[in-house]
């Protein structure tokens, strides 16, 4: 974890922001520390990516599942055809 400089935001507030490097060598916001006369409070950063990566596979498995359904029992009647004697 890399704690960058804080940021006085008036007389009462600091910011220090906190990043992680990857493996790529990049730095990734993971959330930032606000310090107050009355505590210090924790915001995390939400990483879209991975919230992106749930959610189309939340979609793949939905539709995996949807479609297997649907090909073992079809929702339309079965049809058979018999000849009249």
């Amino acid at each position: 974890m890399d704690y960058d400089e804080p940021i006085r935001i008036d007389d009462d507030r600091t910011v220090i922001p906190v990043s992680r490097a990857t493996w790529r060598g990049r730095s990734v916001a993971v959330g930032i520390f606000t310090v107050t006369p009355t505590g210090t409070t924790w915001t995390p950063s939400p990483d879209s990516g991975r919230v992106a990566i749930i959610g189309v596979m939340t979609g793949l498995i939905a539709a995996t599942l949807g479609s297997a359904a649907v090909y073992k029992q079809p929702p339309w009647p079965k049809l058979t055809l018999t000849e009249h004697r």
